[in-house]
């Protein structure tokens, strides 16, 4: 009866909830179309992809959609004047921007550069009528102030270039020498014209020389051969006396492997690359700077009320190559930013050391103790060794007191053919007339049989004897033979049929000939009690060889007894358990050891008739080397 009301209010709130997501998605979309939408291009005036302008135009966008209050629709074009300086290029430049721009709707125009700030002061009127422009260039003097308007306001690099000559001779003292080198580009002479009047009353105990109009290999190869305690400061070098354009990044990287004094440059881009540091220009702010001032013009701010400004400079240096000039940090000013710093291992991992300490202490002593256990385990291990080869050689004594009788049949053959091959021999010699021929032949049949004798006698002292695993090559046929050999007269009193299937072409196998014969003999002495109280039916016993798999060769002795009740077959293999009344239950535990000690597995399974079948394997001698 509850039910109905309760899926009454669910189906309710469903539906308000899902009036209110669509109530925020509506207000959401009205807000984004109550936004209005500024357009902003951006002209830089080197190619697209370079260090400097790349970070510049990363931080400007990330400034513009963070901070505005307007959908913000960004156009950047790169001028790419250094490499191509001619005037048919800048006419098609201009001609592509007249026709790509002419029909947008731009609200504000920043230009980078003293390039770009060059086509916008010439051709800015035609281009973009009226629309207001912010310039960043080098410096308030190298902008053409007459060709400003009132659509205009310019911020500035900012380069401190007198800051950076002064710290040189702050923070190595030593220096007698200090190289400025520039570049061809209309930044890189407008710049060396700044650095020419910021050191003009230089005070400092060290000359200053100019490496101008010089191609990038040039400047590669002076830079090896500078004077004792000189130093590099590299103003815009963006193309060299050759025409090439440079990436002035890459060139430092080289310059600062070759060089034989430090080197400075002017911007934070450089960090990393080569030069020590300095009071640099920073991209970063550069392009903050540029989206602020964008955002007040477009919030409606008059260029009056912005005025020219200069962003400021960071005192920036490299860790590195601090240490690689043996310059101290005390001598840096304060408020210095030193990157690519590198720690002592104690200060930055101090926690990791003491916890590896620790465990390191820990460890000693855990090691110390299982040494001392080891030695025990050791002692213990030789023990247990030497108590299993004791248990082996009784239950191999067990196994052959048990076939006694066939021992004493086979050795009762060669002795009575011995004492009759004697006795010939009397008779022969008791004639008038011997056949010493006769005689001869005898004597050789008595030598034959005394030595199957002593063959006999020899591998029963090999049985009962002890030691440890003795691996050999083996043919695994010719053992089964000769241990069935030993076996064949017990079948013949139990009235037991003994057949043999062996598979030809078996490869040798490696293993400890006495043990091995131990087991068949063992597995073979099982079968014949096993069949003892079988009084109607066959009693045939079968030994087989066949290949099992690419790495062993299987073993299987089947009679045709009784069988093992399935609950003792899961444990037959198990210390002291026997079926037999007189049986000490170690025969076949002691089988599978050395079994198993010759890499093979050692198994029993009851026959689907009548009867049970042991099977081992063993590898052949090719996996076991």
């Amino acid at each position: 009866m509850q039910i109905v009301p309760v899926l009454k209010r669910g189906a309710v709130l469903s539906t308000l909830g899902a009036l209110l997501l669509c109530g925020s998605g509506l207000i959401y979309g009205l807000q984004a179309q109550e936004m209005e939408t500024r357009r902003i291009l951006v002209l830089y005036s080197f190619p697209e992809g370079l260090p400097w302008e790349k970070l510049i135009d990363e931080n400007l966008r990330a400034t513009l959609a963070s901070k505005s209050i307007f959908l913000i629709e960004l156009h950047t074009e790169h001028t790419d004047r250094l490499r191509y300086p001619d005037d048919v290029y800048l006419h098609k430049l201009i001609d592509f921007y007249q026709y790509k721009y002419s029909d947008s709707a731009i609200d504000l125009i920043i230009g980078f550069g003293d390039e770009a700030v060059d086509i916008l002061l010439d051709y800015g009127d035609e281009l973009f009528p009226q629309i207001p422009m912010v310039f960043v260039t080098a410096e308030r003097q190298t902008l053409r102030r007459d060709y400003l308007n009132p659509n205009t306001v310019s911020l500035f690099w900012g380069m401190d270039i007198k800051t950076t000559i002064d710290l040189i001779g702050e923070i190595l003292p030593q220096t007698r020498h200090v190289f400025i080198v520039a570049g061809t580009s209309i930044t890189g002479r407008a710049t060396l014209e700044l650095a020419r009047k910021s050191v003009q009353g230089h005070t400092q105990g060290f000359a200053i020389h100019y490496l101008t109009d010089i191609t990038v290999e040039e400047v590669i190869r002076r830079s090896a051969q500078l004077p004792e305690h000189s130093a590099l400061f590299f103003l815009p070098f963006m193309q060299d006396a050759g025409g090439k354009s440079i990436v002035m990044r890459d060139m430092l990287s080289v310059v600062s492997q070759q060089a034989n004094g430090p080197v400075f440059g002017m911007a934070d881009v450089f960090i990393g690359h080569g030069i020590v540091g300095g009071c640099l220009m920073s991209a970063e702010l550069q392009g903050k700077r540029g989206a602020q001032v964008a955002l007040r013009i477009l919030e409606g701010q008059t260029l009056e009320e912005i005025g020219h400004r200069q962003i400021p400079n960071i005192l920036m240096f490299d860790w590195r190559q601090l240490k690689r000039w043996d310059i101290d940090e005390d001598r840096l000013p304060a408020g210095s930013i030193v990157r690519y710093r590198e720690p002592s291992i104690w200060v930055d991992h101090t926690w990791e050391i003491v916890g590896v300490t620790t465990f390191c202490l820990i460890e000693s002593l855990l090691i110390a103790g299982l040494l001392l256990q080891g030695k025990r385990w050791r002692r213990a291990e030789l023990a247990a060794k030497k108590h299993r080869e004791e248990l082996t050689h009784v239950a191999r004594r067990a196994t052959l007191g048990e076939v006694t009788a066939s021992l004493a049949h086979e050795l009762n053959q060669p002795l009575t053919a011995i004492l009759s091959s004697a006795q010939a021999a009397r008779r022969f010699l008791s004639r008038p007339a011997p056949d010493l021929n006769r005689v001869s032949t005898i004597l050789d049949y008595i030598a034959q049989d005394a030595r199957r004798a002593s063959k006999i006698i020899r591998r029963l002292r090999v049985l009962l004897g002890k030691g440890e695993l003795q691996v050999k090559v083996l043919e695994i046929n010719q053992l089964i033979r000769e241990a069935a050999t030993l076996m064949k007269s017990y079948g013949m009193i139990r009235n037991v049929a003994m057949t043999m299937e062996l598979s030809a072409g078996l490869s040798s196998i490696k293993g400890d000939k006495i043990q091995l014969e131990q087991v068949l003999l063992n597995l073979v002495l099982n079968a014949y009690e096993a069949m003892r109280a079988v009084d109607h039916g066959p009693r045939e016993m079968l030994i087989t060889t066949a290949k099992h798999d690419e790495q062993m060769v299987k073993v299987s002795v089947q009679d045709t007894g009784s069988g093992v009740d399935p609950e003792d077959l899961e444990h037959i293999f198990e210390p002291y358990h026997t079926t037999k009344p007189e049986g000490l239950g170690m025969g076949l535990s002691i089988c599978r050891s050395i079994i198993e000690a010759h890499e093979g597995r050692l198994w029993a399974e009851n026959n689907p008739d009548c009867g049970m079948t042991f099977s081992f394997t063993v590898p052949f001698s090719k996996q076991m080397e």
